[in-house]
């Protein structure tokens, strides 16, 4: 029988929110880093990062912006539950996914989070000619800086 993970993709601005992010996750809520083989990935997850990186180094990028452009620059686990640390992009593996969170994290700067909130819903409305984002965001009743769609939340 299948292990059944739930998953927490974030996105970040840059490399500090990351860090940053990780430590949170790390000294917070007991999450560790982990190294993994493409394969070792829940699926989908094995099998969409190994044809991004196959279909990339096809195309000739190098596997240095490969690895910057699509894939987790961290991986944090505990349990059966995992965090992707900016992971931008969106098998033979015994883990499946139960369920798919989404946050996107930004700094408060000269951009409001209004701003932020727009520009998340129209960038990613469609992803590969899918629907992403097919819903409003409404305000978080946790945080003033934060809004939710379903299983997608933009905080800043």
């Amino acid at each position: 029988m299948s292990d059944s993970a739930k998953v927490l993709v974030v996105f970040c601005e840059g490399a500090h929110d990351v860090s940053f992010l990780s430590q949170v996750f790390k000294h917070c809520l007991a999450f560790k880093r982990t190294s993994l083989k493409l394969s070792e990935f829940p699926a989908p997850f094995d099998g969409l990062f190994r044809s991004s990186v196959a279909r990339h180094v096809a195309e000739d990028l190098s596997l240095d912006m490969a690895r910057k452009f699509f894939l987790p620059d961290q991986v944090l686990k505990k349990d059966q539950q995992w965090v992707l640390l900016d992971e931008p992009a969106l098998g033979d593996t015994e883990t499946s996914i139960d369920s798919v969170d989404y946050l996107f994290t930004y700094d408060i700067d000269e951009k409001d989070v209004n701003y932020r909130v727009n520009k998340v819903q129209k960038s990613f409305a469609e992803i590969d000619g899918e629907s992403f984002i097919d819903s409003h965001f409404r305000p978080s009743k946790y945080s003033d800086y934060g809004y939710i769609s379903h299983n997608k939340a933009v905080f800043v």
